[in-house]
């Protein structure tokens, strides 16, 4: 049978190299016989129409009734209006294949996240262009633009500005090899990493479950331009790296990885709070890019014995001045459910100066400042690394996280004028018969809700919520000596996923545990 080249949509030539390649041209390629009329081939589809912009909880929507007539389907994003696709500032966010069988509405989520509440609704824009069945593209978008403020985005976690004496305690929990978040301020909320956000950055499985790999991470900067990172990961089997094992081969066993750009993502050409950084490699220099490794390190007995906190791509060291502690994690009864470490990264020991990367002074107490970052979790069971997942969110992750900032998202280092912890009211001041803890209102609750209590003395009180896993995800009162009465704290779950949690308030040897359902 002679071969119909109309039913050819698409050419793939592939290429494998196990090196660092570089492009491949391609010219004066056809099928069929040469005097054959492609015209139709080239020919562009008719101007994409009928595009609906909505916020859709969590992510934009943007939906369409498919035109049988079009392959397919471009949709682009950018922070102002988009009238030309090729412009500067404009990126493609997914390609929706279509064929004979494809029918009725279309949609695309867009889930994204607002790196800090002052950026609140962020406005996208996106435009959506048609392709042709043989994928050539229509970039008329006059009838195809529009744009989402979402109000309902989740807000992401921050790098949070810490005081003098909070750095101060960091440090000497760290240098006496104390492991825990004190230090870190009260109504702090920490970034989750698990199967609720996560992507699967290696070509390796997904974990079995969050037990057996997530983690929460507390993340601080003082103006000392030192960078605190607390973690308490959730594996059910520990592997870590040998005693005699260099830090940079800690990834093959059980290790926490940052990428870290020390740089606004705004200053950089091509930069923005959407995209985060253009760099498609590990720039040094003025906008240079890092990557951070924590692991520790055991023995034969699985005693852990040397512990680092390295920095790849530039000094390929441990930094001068910082350090890391480890320690195993377990459950209210002493059953060890992972592992937990404190670790110190002075931003100014970080830097190959050869090469010129600049040394960045630390956000002053009114300034925001947008870096790009990511948080990875290495799993290594049976001597065998099985999963590794991040905390990005950006749809082009995979497994060149470590040397692609582009893939890493943007996130905020927040001064502490900028910082609001949470609010307690006292209601009332009348000493109450008993301790009480309130079912918080409403409930369910979206994005916000009320807790109240009753205190019937002085007491130091600890207000926290956890996953059902039992996993800490809010600290909103770590301590604090208040008076008797009745109190109330607003809780936002702004950076929290869909489902129930527990709250607890320990005053004294009082203590309450109740159930919340957040609901987006």
């Amino acid at each position: 049978k002679e071969f119909e080249w109309t039913n050819v949509g698409a050419v793939g030539i592939f290429w494998d190299n196990d090196t660092g390649g570089g492009p491949i041209w391609v010219d004066d390629v056809y099928i069929g016989a040469a005097g054959l009329d492609l015209s139709i081939a080239n020919d562009p589809a008719s101007p994409m129409s009928g595009v609906t912009f909505a916020a859709g909880g969590e992510a934009n929507v943007i939906s369409w009734t498919h035109n049988p007539e079009f392959g397919g389907y471009n949709v682009y994003v950018a922070e102002s209006p988009i009238t030309d696709v090729t412009a500067e500032g404009v990126q493609l966010l997914t390609t929706v294949t279509a064929d004979a069988e494809t029918t009725g509405m279309l949609s695309v989520e867009h889930r994204l996240e607002v790196p800090h509440e002052s950026l609140a609704p962020l406005t996208v824009y996106y435009a959506v262009t048609s392709l042709s069945t043989f994928g050539v593209e229509n970039p008329d978008v006059s009838a195809s633009a529009g744009s989402i403020a979402n109000p309902d985005l989740p807000v992401q976690p921050i790098i949070v500005q810490l005081t003098e004496d909070e750095g101060n305690m960091l440090f000497d929990n760290l240098s006496a090899g104390v492991v825990s978040n004190e230090g870190f301020p009260d109504g702090y909320q920490p970034f989750v990493l698990d199967s609720n956000h996560s992507q699967l950055s290696e070509s390796l499985t997904l974990p079995d479950s969050d037990e057996d790999n997530s983690g929460m991470f507390w993340m601080g900067y003082t103006d000392l331009n030192e960078l605190w990172i607390y973690a308490e990961v959730r594996d059910d089997v520990i592997e870590l790296a040998g005693e005699s094992a260099p830090p940079n081969d800690a990834w093959q066993f059980d290790s926490i990885e940052l990428g870290w750009g020390n740089h606004d993502v705004r200053d950089v050409p091509g930069g923005s709070i959407i995209f985060g950084s253009p760099h498609q490699n590990m720039e040094r220099g003025e906008f240079a890019d890092y990557q951070f490794r924590i692991s520790a390190h055991a023995n034969a007995a699985g005693e852990v014995t040397v512990t680092h906190a390295f920095v790849g791509w530039s000094i390929d060291a441990d930094a001068q001045g910082g350090g890391a502690a480890y320690d195993i994690l377990t459950d209210e009864g002493g059953n060890q459910i992972g592992y937990k470490m404190l670790a110190l990264f002075p931003l100014d020991a970080i830097q190959n100066v050869d090469q010129g990367d600049a040394v960045l002074p630390p956000p002053a107490s009114n300034e925001l400042r947008l870096i790009p970052m990511t948080i990875t979790l290495n799993d290594a069971d049976g001597n065998t690394r099985e999963h590794q997942i991040t905390w990005s969110l950006k749809p082009n992750v995979d497994n060149q996280w470590w040397n692609t900032p582009a893939q890493w998202a943007t996130v905020a280092m927040v001064g502490r004028d900028l910082f609001v912890p949470t609010a307690i009211e006292t209601i009332d001041d009348t000493v109450p018969e008993r301790f009480t803890l309130e079912q918080n209102y409403p409930n369910p609750f979206n994005p916000s809700t009320t807790i109240r209590f009753a205190l019937t003395k002085p007491e130091a009180v600890r207000l926290k919520v956890f996953d059902l896993l039992g996993r800490e995800v809010a600290t909103l009162i770590d301590g604090q000596m208040l008076p008797a009465g009745t109190h109330a704290v607003d809780f936002r779950a702004t950076n929290l996923a869909s489902g129930q949690y527990l709250y607890r308030l320990q005053a004294g040897s009082f203590v309450q545990t109740r159930k919340m359902t957040l609901l987006k």
